[in-house]
């Protein structure tokens, strides 16, 4: 049997269903209407909650600058690592933990290597991966239990979260292009979720072996690229003088989603050296995902 946590969350709800339709024995685990209690804040013997489950999948956690730095300490951190080991004392055979890409720096030569090797992150949401890496590497290292750590790149679909729904809300009446800066990585909801049904569930891994994977789509993604692909319109491309002036602007506003505004336009992340996919094959990127003609944002 699956377990998987924050099932009802963005990747967390695809996977379920797309484990589900395949024909899987899966199991949600969270508040609310989950069908397994889980509160990750909660100090509590979650025997009961692993029985009968051979591999966790946890996708639940407070994602990127929603929450205070204790509280990414609280559910990030504490709480992967009370479910890592409750998920050992239960006997889990494997145990695929979400993290994230922006774990990796910019500079990085090897996106898959151990989150130690690496300086701690200025964002807090990344320390905060970056540190339940390491903590349950050293949990699940040697023991019997499979660890696998996936980070995925920014994740989008035709349903748009955090950071992209913000510039499709900001850049949908902009007359303009949005400017040729920054630089991320990025993969498709659709893409990662069958990554991880196909490769990571049914890949044998040695036991206590850690396997760190990077997962994107190969394509180098600037804040012009990504604003146009959301516009789906042609638009006017300003000097790139331009762009400078009114991001030194925006960062005088005190208001959290300028400045969130300001980051996404600006931010750089690791990028894949030789443009290739990381993490397995992929179908889609970003304009070919949002110009094509599916309702639901699912599964392709």
């Amino acid at each position: 049997m699956i377990l998987i946590t924050g099932a009802s969350g963005y990747l967390g709800r695809q996977l379920y269903a797309h484990l589900e339709h395949r024909g899987e024995r899966v199991v949600s685990a969270g508040r609310g209407s989950a069908e397994r209690y889980l509160d990750l804040e909660d100090d509590a013997d979650w025997s009961s909650l692993l029985d009968g489950v051979t591999i966790v999948i946890h996708c639940a956690g407070i994602a990127h600058s929603r929450a205070k730095a204790h509280e990414y300490e609280a559910v990030n951190v504490k709480g992967a690592l009370r479910l890592g080991a409750a998920a050992r004392r239960a006997g889990v055979r494997r145990f695929i933990y979400v993290s994230s890409l922006n774990v990796v720096p910019r500079g990085a030569a090897n996106p898959h290597a151990p989150a130690s090797d690496w300086p701690v992150p200025d964002n807090a949401y990344a320390r905060s991966k970056r540190s339940a890496e390491i903590a349950l590497t050293g949990l699940f290292q040697g023991g019997d239990a499979e660890l696998i750590i996936l980070r995925p790149a920014l994740v989008y679909d035709l349903e748009l979260t955090g950071n992209l729904a913000l510039l499709k809300r900001i850049g949908g009446w902009l007359p303009v292009a949005l400017p040729a800066t920054g630089s991320r990585s990025m993969v498709s909801r659709p893409d990662l979720v069958a990554i991880i049904a196909r490769w990571l569930i049914n890949e044998p891994v040695p036991r206590g072996y850690v396997l760190q994977s990077a997962i994107a789509d190969g394509q180098t993604y600037s804040a012009e690229r990504i604003g146009r692909a959301l516009a789906g319109r042609a638009q006017w491309q300003l000097p790139q003088w331009f762009w400078p002036l009114v991001l030194r602007m925006c960062r005088l506003f005190p208001l959290a989603y300028v400045r969130r505004f300001c980051q996404a336009l600006s931010g750089e992340l690791w990028i894949s050296p030789d443009g290739q996919p990381e993490g397995g094959a992929v179908n889609w990127r970003l304009e070919s995902l949002l110009s094509h003609p599916r309702a639901d944002g699912g599964d392709r």
